[in-house]
């Protein structure tokens, strides 16, 4: 068990989830406490949070859908008295919100997170090497030979840059690391990610850090439909390292605008959750 941040006593909380092609939602059975403030109560993530599902301490989509979003909280997610939302986690494990929209990257529209973020930098012999705080993931088809995995992280990274993996190709997968930064900030920043496309029709994304584009790449080879954004905490450390990270975020805003040159109807396709996934 994980000790609740400021309480003495560990709990224990348990996620189960069963294959949607059973047509069976998620259970989930979690122990919390009005200590922590519900991230729905707080004004200025309501829109967010109402476009997202939560997912923790794995991908799965309907997490919360049994307790309901306007109530839930816990260690891993909650917003301070300061009106600032936290993420946190440790392991291999996440907390984070999956934005419900799915998007093309190849059509007109503006599609975009736009955050205010701290983190403080995870100690030296901590043991982290990333600490992923945005994401744009796909849902590739049952049926598709394309190998997964994400388009893109944003994250820390234990040389103390902060960096991007990007998928730069499709099929065989490869997967670039580029440094937005070269040193992770020490306080607030505003981030924003965006795609979009130039007046040549081309596809492209950009990562902004307090107001100024940082980087830029071709999404040329990116065509596919259900394209979709997260932000949270996604850990990469040791499967047992118990040490926990937080990231925080003074505002977070996901925006995808409705389809200006032209609409294509596409069927979204939604993967399977995982089965009888059960930690701590």
């Amino acid at each position: 068990g994980v000790p609740i941040l400021g309480e003495t006593t560990p709990r224990r909380v348990e996620f189960f989830s069963h294959e949607a092609s059973q047509g069976r939602r998620p259970e989930f059975h979690v122990s919390f406490t009005p200590k922590y403030r519900a991230p729905y109560t707080s004004s200025k993530f309501q829109a967010a949070v109402e476009s997202c599902s939560f997912q923790a301490p794995e991908s799965a989509p309907w997490a919360f859908r049994t307790i309901g979003k306007e109530r839930f909280s816990n260690w891993f997610w909650y917003v301070t008295q300061n009106d600032i939302m936290r993420f946190s986690m440790f392991g291999q494990h996440r907390s984070e919100l999956r934005h419900q929209k799915h998007w093309d990257a190849s059509l007109d529209a503006d599609k975009y997170i736009r955050a205010r973020v701290r983190m403080p930098e995870p100690a030296p012999d901590s043991g982290i090497e990333q600490v992923t705080f945005l994401q744009i993931l796909t849902s590739f088809p049952a049926d598709s030979s394309v190998p997964g995995g994400p388009l893109l992280r944003v994250h820390w990274r234990h040389d103390g840059t902060l960096s991007a993996n990007v998928r730069t190709k499709v099929d065989p997968k490869d997967v670039d690391t580029f440094t937005v930064l070269p040193t992770w900030p020490t306080g607030w920043f505003d981030i924003e990610l965006r795609v979009t496309e130039d007046d040549e029709d081309h596809a492209y994304l950009t990562i902004s850090i307090d107001g100024e584009e940082k980087f830029r790449h071709s999404l040329q080879h990116w065509q596919f439909v259900n394209n979709y954004f997260k932000a949270g905490a996604y850990m990469w450390t040791d499967q047992g390292n118990p040490i926990v990270n937080t990231v925080e975020f003074a505002s977070l805003d996901f925006t995808v605008e409705e389809y200006g040159r032209f609409r294509r109807q596409r069927e979204l396709y939604f993967p399977p959750l995982n089965n009888g996934t059960k930690i701590w």
